[in-house]
């Protein structure tokens, strides 16, 4: 038995708030009411055990009507892109742009000023072969998947155009931004990935139903390449002055207005089960508002078990 118990504003008034009764190895979820009035906060156990009790705080963000039109540049998952492969030079401070629209490509660099040139040497095949898209994700019926350390991680899918390449080409997955800050653009959503943990610490930053195909920084700014042929220069979208081709520059706290993480999937879909087989990891941070549906073949009990802390696995309920 755990009991909390509130501090009423007087030092040392403290009072009982609730009692929670946990199993062996059990996990539970408190949501605290917003009209919960106290200071501080405590618990006690009924007996010698080991537990951990973890706080989370947080706040909803509150988006502004109209954020995301700074985005319309960019175009749809489902529509014609302008774009290619985008890398600060080695050389100089200009950036570099192969686009790659229509397969016949073309080779750009962009100066401080945000104007394109075609520089007298061309160095398209160096821009190919440190940029390469790669696949960095994939997926199946039921979800995307990642691998990282030798194990598969499971995100929701979005748009089911993202499950194959554009017409460009397969899109840039993860890329490291500033410093030592990876992100990464899978099946339509932004990802921040820490250095160190990896994937399995991803956190989903927004979910933005757009054909970027790539993005880096570059001094700092954000770049997105991916944009609509019908976009023209309207302070985001810078266009070349042969009207040919262009890219989206911004802040990179801008993609928090892209829109709010959502997906759909699951680690399992008409997936034949052994009895005590755990299924791959799937994603729920940072999605506000989320739902379970099993369906199985035949009577069978189902642990849902949910890992909050990156130290383990905990039972969240049995159905």
């Amino acid at each position: 038995m755990v009991y909390m118990e509130k501090n009423g504003g007087q030092v040392g008034a403290w009072t009982e708030y609730q009692s929670i009764e946990l199993d062996p190895h059990e996990y539970s979820c408190h949501i605290l009411p917003e009209d919960l009035h106290c200071g501080w906060i405590r618990f006690k156990t009924n007996r010698d055990c080991q537990v951990t009790a973890f706080l989370h705080y947080s706040e909803a963000r509150k988006y502004t009507a109209g954020e995301k039109d700074i985005f319309s540049g960019l175009a749809g998952v489902d529509r014609e892109a302008v774009a290619g492969m985008i890398r600060p030079a080695s050389q100089n401070m200009n950036l570099q742009f192969l686009d790659l629209t229509g397969g016949d490509t073309a080779y750009y660099e962009v100066d401080e000023k945000i104007n394109f040139a075609v520089p007298a040497q061309d160095l398209r095949d160096e821009v190919t072969g440190v940029c390469s898209f790669r696949a960095d994700f994939y997926s199946d019926s039921a979800s995307v998947i990642m691998m990282d350390g030798g194990r598969a991680w499971r995100l929701p899918k979005t748009d089911q155009v993202y499950d194959g390449g554009f017409a460009t080409g397969w899109p840039r997955g993860i890329r490291e931004i500033e410093s030592e800050r990876y992100m990464a653009n899978i099946h339509g959503t932004f990802y921040e990935i820490p250095r160190a943990a990896g994937v399995s610490a991803i956190r989903p930053i927004a979910t933005h139903h757009k054909q970027v195909v790539d993005f880096c920084t570059w001094r700092g700014l954000l770049v997105l390449s991916g944009i609509s042929p019908e976009a023209g220069n309207d302070g985001h979208v810078f266009k070349s002055e042969d009207e040919r081709t262009g890219l989206w520059f911004g802040a990179v706290d801008d993609i928090w207005k892209m829109g709010k993480p959502a997906g759909r999937g699951g680690p399992w879909k008409d997936t034949r089960i052994t009895a005590g087989e755990p299924s791959d990891p799937y994603l729920m941070t940072g999605f506000d508002k989320k739902s379970l549906v099993l369906i199985a073949d035949r009577d069978v009990e189902i642990s849902a078990e949910v890992d909050f802390d990156h130290q383990g696995w905990y039972v969240y309920r049995r159905f």
